[in-house]
C-alpha cells in the first residue's frame, strides 16, 4: 500500500515536471516573439498586434496604389503622350477608341489612338500612272516593321514602284547591323546602288532603317547624338553630308502642340496648343508671353490650331476650334480684332508679306482672304463637281512671298491656287493619293511644296503662274478671268467684316487641272519619297536651300531642294511631328509634337 502511494506521488511530480518544462519552453517562444516585435517597425507591429496601425492599412494601400498609378502614366508620357488618355479611359472603364471622330483632321486625337489622329475617310484613289517625274530621290525611311504602304520606299501598296517591302541583307549581307544595305547605299557594299527617278520608281532607291535601329552601330561620322536625340545622314557615298544639326532648346507644354511658327525676324517662336499661344524667345529659351482669352470659357478643350506673326511682329493671329481667328497686340497681351465667318475649325493662317492681308483655311472647305484694315474678305470656296461628295476641308494655306497667289491643301488629296485680286481659283494640282497636309512656297515664289497624308512630298513648278497661255480654241487663258464672267454659284463671295455675304466676284469653275504627270500649266518635277508614315508638315528655308518634313513617324527630314536628294534624318520627339517651321531670318528649326513638347534646333551648312 505504502509502495503505491509513493509510486503516485512520483508520477504526479514527474507530470509537474513535465508542465513546468513545458511553461519554460512557452516562455521561450514569448520571449522570442517579443523580440521580433522589438525589431519591427511601429506600424507593422501594429498591423500585427491589431492596433490603430491596422486601420490605416487600407489608406497606406490606396496612396500606394495611386503612386504606382501616377508612376504608370509618366512612363507611357515617357512611351508617347499618345498613351495617356487611353490608360485614363481605361481605368475608368471606358473606351477610348472612336471610330469616328467628328473632325477628320482633330489632332487632339494625338492623345487617343496610338500616333494616329484619325485623318477621316479620303476618297479611294486608281493607281497613278507609272510615268514619273524626272527627278532623283535618295531617302532615309524608318521601317515599318510590318507590311505595308511604304515599305519598300514611300509608294503605296499596288504602285508598280512599292511591293510588299523591299529585301533585306543583300548578297553580302549588311555592312552595318540594323540597316538594310540590299541597295547598295552603304560604302564598300555589293548592292545594285541607287535608283535614279522620281515619281512611281522613286521607292525603291530609298534607303530604309528599322525601328530597332541600333545608332551605336552606325558609323560616326554619319550620325550625330545628344541625350534624347540623334541624327543619321544619308550613307550613299553620292550624297555628300553639307548639313549639320543640333538642338538647342526644348519647350515643355501642358497640352499637344499643334502649331509652331518663327517671327520674320526669327527673334520669336510662337506654338498654340490647348486654349493658349505661347511666345519664346528663340535666344534664350524663355517664354515672354502667353495669350489666353478668358471670354472664351473654361470648360472643355480649345486647342489652338495655327499661330502666325505679321511681317512687322507686333501682332499675332491665332486660329482656334472655336472657328474664330484673334488678332492679339502682343505687347499689350490684348486681341485687337476677332474674324469670325468659318463655319468650322480654322487649321490654318498665313500673312502676306505687306501685313495687310491674312489668309484662313477652314475644315468649312473655304479658305478666306481678309483685309487687316476693314475686317473684311473673300471668301474662296471649293465647289468642285468632283469634290462634292469628298471631305475636302482646307487643311494649310500659303500666301506667295509677292502677294498674287493663294495656295491650299484639302482633305480630298488636291493642292488649288486662287488669284488674291479676283479670288480666282486658276490651277488645281493633282498627284497626291491621300489628303494633303500642308503646302509651302518657296522663297522665290516660283515653286510650291507640299505633304500628304500619302507620305510623300511634292515639289511643284509654278513659275508659269499668271503668264498667258494660248489655247486652241481661242479662249482665254487659265487664270485670266473676262469681266462678263459670272461665277459659279458660292465660288468666291466678298463679304462684310461680320460675314454677310456681298456679290460674288469671280467664277472657280473654270481653273485647268494639272497632275503628276504635268497636264496644267505647273506640273510636279519632284517626288520626296521617305518618310513612313503621315507627312503633316512642310516647310522651305529662307534661301531656298532645304525642303523639311514633319511626320507622323515622329521623324524630321532634310530634303535638298533642287533634287529631293534627302541628307539627313532627325529623330527626337516621342509622338507624331504635328508641325514645323525654318526661320524667315537664320538658321532655326521648329518642330512641334504630340509628346507636349516644342523644340527649337539649329542647322547649318559644312564644308
Amino acid at each position: 500500500m505504502r509502495e503505491r502511494e509513493i509510486r503516485e506521488r512520483e508520477r504526479m511530480r514527474g507530470e509537474r515536471g513535465i508542465m513546468d518544462g513545458r511553461g519554460e519552453i512557452g516562455m521561450g517562444m514569448v520571449g522570442i516573439e517579443r523580440e521580433r516585435e522589438r525589431g519591427m517597425s511601429l506600424s507593422e507591429r501594429d498591423v500585427r498586434m491589431g492596433g490603430p496601425g491596422e486601420r490605416d492599412r487600407g489608406e497606406r494601400e490606396l496612396r500606394e496604389r495611386e503612386r504606382e498609378r501616377e508612376r504608370e502614366r509618366e512612363r507611357e508620357r515617357e512611351r508617347g503622350g499618345d498613351n495617356r488618355m487611353v490608360l485614363d479611359q481605361r481605368e475608368r472603364g471606358g473606351d477610348p477608341r472612336d471610330p469616328n471622330p467628328r473632325d477628320p483632321k482633330r489632332l487632339k486625337t494625338e492623345n487617343r489612338i496610338k500616333d494616329h489622329f484619325s485623318p477621316g475617310h479620303t476618297p479611294k484613289l486608281p493607281p497613278p500612272p507609272s510615268a514619273g517625274s524626272s527627278s532623283s530621290a535618295v531617302g532615309l525611311q524608318m521601317h515599318p516593321g510590318v507590311g505595308g504602304p511604304a515599305q519598300g520606299g514611300g509608294a503605296p501598296s499596288g504602285h508598280p514602284g512599292a511591293g510588299p517591302g523591299q529585301a533585306q541583307g543583300g548578297p553580302g549581307g549588311p555592312a552595318y547591323p540594323g540597316i538594310d544595305n540590299s541597295l547598295g547605299l552603304i560604302p564598300g557594299s555589293s548592292g545594285a546602288g541607287a535608283v535614279v527617278g522620281g515619281g512611281a520608281g522613286a521607292g525603291a532607291g530609298s534607303l530604309s532603317f528599322p525601328d530597332d535601329l541600333d545608332i551605336h552601330n552606325v558609323p560616326p561620322d554619319m550620325k550625330k547624338e545628344g541625350s534624347d536625340w540623334f541624327a543619321v545622314f544619308n550613307p550613299n557615298p553620292k550624297v555628300k553630308r553639307v548639313l549639320d544639326v543640333t538642338l538647342v532648346h526644348t519647350l515643355m507644354h501642358e497640352s499637344v502642340v499643334c502649331c509652331v511658327r518663327f517671327s520674320a525676324d526669327g527673334k520669336y517662336l510662337a506654338t498654340g496648343c490647348n486654349r493658349t499661344a505661347q511666345i519664346y524667345d528663340t535666344k534664350t529659351g524663355l517664354k515672354t508671353c502667353v495669350l489666353i482669352d478668358d471670354a472664351a470659357g473654361k470648360s472643355g478643350d480649345l486647342y489652338i490650331r495655327s499661330v502666325c506673326f505679321s511681317p512687322d511682329g507686333k501682332f499675332l493671329a491665332t486660329g482656334a476650334e472655336d472657328k474664330q481667328i484673334r488678332i492679339w497686340d502682343i505687347a499689350k497681351k490684348r486681341i485687337r480684332n476677332v474674324f469670325d465667318g468659318h463655319q468650322q475649325e480654322i487649321y490654318s493662317l498665313d500673312f502676306s508679306h505687306d501685313g495687310r492681308l491674312i489668309v484662313s483655311g477652314s475644315g468649312d472647305k473655304t479658305a478666306r482672304i481678309w483685309d487687316m484694315h476693314d475686317g473684311s474678305s473673300k471668301v474662296l470656296t471649293i465647289n468642285d463637281p468632283d469634290s462634292l461628295n469628298n471631305d475636302a476641308g482646307v487643311t494649310s494655306v500659303a500666301i506667295s512671298p509677292d502677294g498674287r497667289w493663294v495656295a491650299a491643301g484639302s482633305l480630298d488629296t488636291v493642292v488649288r491656287i486662287w488669284d488674291v485680286a479676283t479670288g480666282v481659283l486658276v490651277e488645281r494640282l493633282r498627284g497626291h493619293r491621300d489628303s494633303v497636309y500642308s503646302v509651302a512656297f518657296t522663297p522665290d515664289g516660283k515653286g510650291l511644296v507640299s505633304g500628304s497624308l500619302d507620305k510623300t512630298l511634292k515639289y511643284w513648278d509654278v513659275s508659269a503662274l499668271g503668264k498667258p497661255l494660248s489655247r486652241k480654241d481661242g479662249g482665254a487663258s487659265p487664270g485670266s478671268a473676262r469681266k462678263d464672267e459670272k461665277p459659279a454659284p458660292g465660288a468666291v463671295v466678298p463679304t462684310t467684316p461680320g460675314g454677310a455675304a456681298g456679290a460674288s466676284s469671280s467664277s472657280s469653275a473654270s481653273a485647268p487641272s494639272s497632275s503628276a504627270g504635268g497636264a496644267g500649266s505647273s506640273a510636279c518635277t519632284m517626288n520626296f519619297t521617305g518618310h513612313k508614315d503621315y507627312v503633316l508638315s512642310v516647310a522651305v528655308s529662307h534661301d531656298g536651300q532645304w525642303v523639311v518634313s514633319g511626320s507622323k513617324d515622329r521623324g524630321v527630314q532634310f530634303w535638298d531642294a533642287h533634287n529631293a536628294v534627302v541628307q539627313c534624318m532627325l529623330q527626337g520627339h516621342k509622338n507624331s511631328v504635328i508641325s514645323i517651321d525654318l526661320s524667315p531670318a537664320g538658321n532655326w528649326l521648329a518642330t512641334g509634337s504630340g509628346d507636349w513638347q516644342a523644340r527649337i534646333w539649329s542647322y547649318s551648312t559644312i564644308a
